[in-house]
């Protein structure tokens, strides 16, 4: 009787020690997964700030307005012109 009651402690004590591995492995799976997706808005964030201080120059003159839309208009028509 005495060794069944230790078995069935035994089993009750390797399912909480495995219910909360689980719980720590999907833990530390969501935390990590949380860090790759800020990561990753990290680096698209530094691309939109460099796009908007690279284009920022042209964007305070009215010549200089001028010319990103010549350019655009260029490469627009070289584009379809060499197709």
């Amino acid at each position: 009787m005495q060794i069944t009651k230790m078995e069935l402690q035994q089993q009750q004590q390797q399912l909480i020690s495995m219910e909360g591995f689980d719980g720590s492995t999907v833990r530390v799976l969501v935390s990590r997964l949380i860090n790759v997706v800020l990561a990753l808005l990290a680096v698209i964030l530094v691309f939109v700030h460099t796009g908007i201080h690279l284009l920022g120059p042209f964007l305070n003159t009215r010549y200089a307005i001028v010319a990103v839309i010549l350019c655009i208009i260029m490469t627009q028509t070289s584009r379809l012109l060499f197709r």
